[in-house]
């Protein structure tokens, strides 16, 4: 007999409705091709597409999360297309690293409003057709530094922490209506995130990681696929934290 993912999982997903932020690369853009192997309908949310973005059949918007008007017409558009949205992906984020005494408030503020009010203003758009519905499964992209902190990201450790603390709270709420929200907390993951380390600092890095390697914004992806089928429905306020043992 298969078992309950195999039952449950790939074969209901197809035709639901997702929006994915930060769908332009790294794991976001994962999550977008996962999402369409399993015949999803699927849009896709960046503040901007790169020559280098692979091409695929989701619909893409260029927005700023932080822009609630950019948000609300996009989220418009979902609906008088697809009168629905079953899942909403929040992976939009930018990266830094640099000592605390020499960020400025301007980095600062970037990193925390990029991060949480974009989340914020994602979610609060979708719960108005969610709640409607008594549906929907609303993944957070978090952070393993918003766990444990990460030296010299306190923004970004920051930011992130606060994702996982919204998550929480909104789970306890949202469930109640029939919405499932979860989070999922990667450890080191080869995106253009990590872009701004150098050698010595990926070295450093690789030695706190049992399994030796990076993860892959794939092995992110198959995890997100999993949180938003039936299978998962037990699943609610989880942080989940892929990271090859680096924290266990």
């Amino acid at each position: 007999m298969a078992g309950t993912f195999a039952q449950t999982g790939f074969q209901n997903l197809s035709g639901r409705v997702a929006v994915v932020t930060g769908a332009g690369s790294g794991i976001g853009h994962a999550i977008v091709k996962e999402f369409l192997s399993a015949d999803m309908r699927v849009f896709g949310w960046d503040i901007g597409f790169t020559a280098e973005t692979p091409a695929d059949a989701a619909k893409r918007a260029v927005l700023d999360v932080r822009d609630e008007a950019r948000v609300r017409e996009e989220m418009r558009h979902v609906m008088d297309e697809c009168q629905t949205l079953d899942v909403l992906v929040n992976c939009a984020g930018i990266g830094g690293i640099n000592r605390t005494k020499y960020l400025d408030t301007d980095t600062w503020n970037s990193m925390l409003t990029t991060h949480v009010n974009g989340t914020f203003v994602c979610t609060r758009e979708a719960l108005h057709t969610m709640e409607a519905k008594r549906r929907g499964k609303i993944i957070n992209v978090a952070s393993i530094c918003g766990i444990t902190g990460c030296e010299c990201a306190a923004h970004y450790s920051a930011a992130k922490g606060a994702v996982i603390g919204f998550t929480k709270a909104l789970a306890r709420e949202a469930i109640k209506r029939g919405i499932h929200v979860n989070a999922i907390a990667p450890g080191y993951v080869e995106t253009p995130l990590l872009a701004v380390l150098n050698t010595e600092q990926r070295d450093a890095i690789l030695s706190a990681i049992p399994l030796g390697r990076f993860g892959t914004a794939a092995e992110i992806a198959s995890l997100a696929l999993y949180l938003i089928s039936d299978a998962a429905n037990f699943m609610v306020g989880q942080v989940i934290s892929p990271n090859g043992g680096q924290v266990i």
